[in-house]
């Protein structure tokens, strides 16, 4: 049986997200680690069943010497901005199916939809995702496109996911993606094999060391949220952390000339958030599957916010 308690209806609730961003290269040809950090905050603001107003500013904190203004790293160094405007819906449909669009702004010049669809076996073993992008330039003819289809299958006895991923991403380079992700309770790290190229007539700036020719890149990422267990309860708005922070590396592997050049413009995906995969589905874990296996840890959760406090 399950009781409810101190029950806040979701369209009441502003939310107020708070987490770190980071943008960081290491041991590259240009030094040992070089970072640029700031603050991400975002309002999630419900309308209706499904929708979603969203709204995310972030504030530079600092960078290191060759994230400064002219230096290698000067593209991709954190600024004060006002990096997304958007609006979200979702819906879900019988036999497994379920849909995401969206329609805003992205970095003040961006304007255009994302489309993110999916299929999930009735357990949540075998799951089939398709996800596209299209953002205009606002003042000069340049259009970002984002497409790509995705199954993983998950391996419960391990509490793996195996996943691979084809299709074009969002700087325009074309390929493929490994990815082995292993979860522990919150906590997860995956490995991942990237095979991937721009197509002849791409922007030199986009694949100045490699040109037209085949990349392939290896990394390692670690996933965990950065929010406390039980959230704050409020009237009027709900502030949190992230409700998962990822940060890892990767490097190039089996270069022809046996290189192993920065490629930061490579493997990138649609920067568009609340997708089906992670802030619906929980990161792909609200499945029967997963659940099932993880029944534990809602007696855990009992335990330590119930039975404890009284």
């Amino acid at each position: 049986s399950w009781w409810i308690k101190s029950h806040r209806p979701t369209l009441h609730n502003t939310r107020l997200f708070i987490s770190p961003a980071i943008s960081a290269r290491h041991a590259t040809e240009y030094g040992t680690y070089d970072s640029s950090w700031g603050l991400d905050v975002n309002i999630q603001k419900p309308l209706w069943k499904g929708a979603t107003a969203d709204v995310a500013y972030v504030q530079a904190l600092g960078h290191s010497q060759e994230f400064k203004p002219g230096e290698i790293f000067s593209p991709w160094r954190i600024d004060n901005m006002t990096h997304r405007v958007m609006l979200h819906q979702v819906k879900d449909f019988p036999y497994g199916f379920s849909a995401h669009v969206a329609y805003g702004r992205l970095s003040r010049v961006l304007e255009g939809w994302h489309q993110d669809y999916r299929w999930s076996s009735p357990q949540g073993l075998h799951r089939i995702s398709y996800e596209r992008s299209h953002f205009e330039h606002r003042e000069v003819n340049f259009a970002k496109d984002f497409e790509m289809w995705s199954y993983r299958y998950w391996l419960d006895r391990t509490q793996t996911a195996l996943e691979i991923k084809k299709g074009q991403y969002w700087h325009g380079d074309q390929g493929g993606m490994l990815i082995a992700r292993q979860w522990f309770g919150d906590f997860s790290a995956a490995l991942f094999l990237r095979r991937t190229r721009f197509p002849v007539g791409s922007p030199a700036a986009f694949s100045e060391y490699y040109g037209n020719v085949w990349v392939n890149s290896a990394g390692i990422e670690f996933s965990f949220p950065l929010t406390p267990r039980r959230e704050y309860q409020s009237d009027w708005i709900q502030p949190r952390g992230t409700d998962r922070l990822s940060y890892g590396s990767q490097t190039v592997v089996a270069a022809k000339n046996g290189a192993n050049y920065t490629a930061p413009w490579y493997g990138i995906y649609s920067p568009v958030p609340l997708s089906l995969g992670g802030s619906i589905h929980d990161f792909d874990r609200n499945s029967q599957a997963y659940l099932m296996s993880n029944l534990h840890r809602i007696r855990q959760a009992w335990s330590v916010f119930v039975e404890e406090k009284n």
